[in-house]
C-alpha cells in the first residue's frame, strides 16, 4: 500500500481471467483486482482484509480502463462462445477477444473443487 501511495501508481502484476494460461501474449492478461462494495458494507472488507486500504470511486477506475468482472459460468453458453472466439484467435495476439478475456471469470465445478465467487 505504501508503494502505491508513494509511487502514485498501481501496477498489474498477475494474469487473470478466462485466458490467462491460453492467450498468445500472456502479459496482456495481467490485471489489478479491486473489491466493489457499497460504502455501507465497507466493514465486511475491513473485517476480512484489515482496517486500512485505498478506495477509488467507480467512475475513476472506469475512466482508467477498469471494468467489472463478467461471470461466464464454466458450463454455460457464454463461456463456450468466448472459448470459441479464443480458439479462433489463438495465433493472433492482436485479436480483440484478448482485450476482453482478462475481465472474464469462469466459476464452476472443476474436478474435485468447486469455485463460485458469489
Amino acid at each position: 500500500m505504501l508503494r502505491i501511495l508513494h509511487g502514485r501508481q498501481i501496477t498489474a502484476m498477475s494474469p487473470f481471467g478466462i485466458a490467462y494460461k491460453e492467450a498468445p501474449a500472456p502479459e496482456t492478461q495481467k490485471v489489478v483486482c479491486f473489491s466493489e462494495v457499497p460504502l455501507h458494507r465497507l466493514g465486511r472488507i475491513a473485517d476480512k482484509r484489515g482496517k486500512y486500504g485505498i478506495a477509488f470511486r467507480k467512475d475513476f477506475v472506469i475512466h482508467r480502463h477498469g471494468n467489472p468482472i463478467l461471470y461466464a459460468y464454466k458450463d454455460g453458453q457464454l463461456n463456450k462462445s468466448i472459448r470459441a472466439m479464443m480458439k479462433e484467435s489463438k495465433d493472433d495476439p492482436d485479436a480483440k477477444v484478448w482485450d476482453v478475456t482478462p475481465f472474464v471469470d469462469a466459476p464452476g465445478a472443476y474436478g474435485k473443487s468447486t469455485y463460485f465467487f458469489e
